[in-house]
């Protein structure tokens, strides 16, 4: 076998996700647990059959060693999209980590007054290669045996509890909420815990993850076409008008995606439903009528102000979408309206569908763009 490298990133700074702590909750393996033992052994969770590739078994053996040190982590980046099939060549690959007290976090953070520029783990030998101090950056080279090598990350995020392998899931679709903004890039190889010795390799993805494009949850044209250029060596885009890659050529979610979704998210998981850019109007109607979710968690993110940024034909006013969603729109607007109290906000965003929500895609109209680089009027 010839040498591998990879390329990762970490970030050693504690990180809040758009203002967010993770929770450390293991409600999605809970829940996915439930159902098996209703329905029998089968998997509820959405995931992608992974093309053949060499570094699986290395891959499988370094998350099997972080489980075994109490680690709760998921690995992604371009090396995911390639396992993928959405690219052709991949530069890197990241793994988000939680913040909490296990003691190879001293180690692969570099906590300590004076930590080791190598240590050997399971078999694993990390030689301290360089930081980017401005991003606070840490690169590591990762050698296991004499024909593997790699330059390995992690990317650390806070959380308040000491949470560990069964919060690997609800760590991706917290990213997957709060950070990553476009549904293509939602891929992620974690391990799915279980009580054997050996815990199966979980493909996960978004269940938007092919439905998308490259339409971007922020509305920024300008990051757009930044996510392009960086991704131009890895995959055969020729931009959408007339592109058939994987990315441009648009899937809809399968029937059992969206049910999965909808199952863990808007029944079995509705005590922690959050309003974000990617909540329908039917989902955020259930939420709301369901009696079982906190007012706080059902706001828009500028309440007590809903600012409306939309488009609309100018023969149907009442109509009004996204600038990103398809159709002829000649028009733009912008509106706004303050609240006095959180009751009569949601009781608003219920009963007036076609003024608050996209016509087309049914996603809220006030998740403005906040995007430093946004051009959107």
């Amino acid at each position: 076998m010839s040498s591998l490298t990879f390329y990762f990133t970490v970030f050693r700074h504690n990180m809040l996700v758009d203002g967010h702590w993770f929770d450390g909750s293991a409600s999605l393996l809970e829940g996915h647990r439930r159902l098996q033992t209703v329905a029998g052994n089968a998997s509820w969770v959405p995931t992608y059959v992974p093309r053949p590739f060499r570094e699986r078994n290395a891959i499988h053996l370094l998350l099997m060693v972080l489980h075994r040190h109490s680690l709760c982590c998921f690995m992604t980046g371009t090396f995911t999209m390639f396992t993928a099939g959405l690219l052709h060549s991949y530069a890197s690959a990241s793994i988000f980590v939680a913040l909490t007290y296990a003691p190879l976090l001293d180690f692969l953070f570099r906590r300590m007054t004076n930590p080791p520029d190598e240590f050997l783990l399971a078999g694993f030998k990390f030689v301290f290669v360089e930081a980017v101090d401005n991003l606070d950056i840490y690169f590591f080279t990762v050698s296991h045996g004499e024909n593997f090598s790699m330059l390995i990350s992690f990317f650390g995020i806070d959380t308040p509890v000491q949470c560990g392998p069964p919060s690997n899931l609800n760590l991706a679709h917290f990213i997957w909420e709060h950070s990553e903004r476009l549904s293509f890039v939602k891929h992620a190889i974690l391990l799915f815990p279980s009580n054997c010795r050996h815990p199966p390799l979980m493909f996960l993805k978004y269940y938007r993850a092919t439905s998308d494009g490259w339409a971007d949850a922020d509305e920024c044209q300008a990051c757009t076409e930044r996510y392009q250029e960086a991704l131009r060596p890895f995959h055969n885009c020729e931009l959408p008008n007339t592109c058939h890659c994987n990315i441009c050529v648009r899937q809809p979610p399968s029937l059992r995606d969206s049910a999965s979704h909808i199952l863990f998210r808007c029944v079995l998981d509705l005590e922690r439903f959050e309003l974000t850019c990617y909540t329908t109007y039917s989902q955020y109607k259930f939420a709301v009528t369901s009696g079982r979710v906190d007012e706080l968690h059902l706001l828009p993110p500028h309440f007590p102000r809903i600012e409306l940024r939309f488009r609309y034909h100018y023969h149907t006013y009442e109509d009004r979408f996204h600038h990103r969603c398809q159709g002829e729109l000649e028009w733009d607007a912008h509106l706004e309206r303050n609240f006095l109290d959180m009751k009569t906000a949601i009781d608003n965003l219920v009963s007036n569908e076609r003024q608050y929500w996209c016509k087309h895609c049914e996603r809220g109209l006030f998740f403005i763009p906040n995007c430093e680089h946004s051009e959107v009027p």
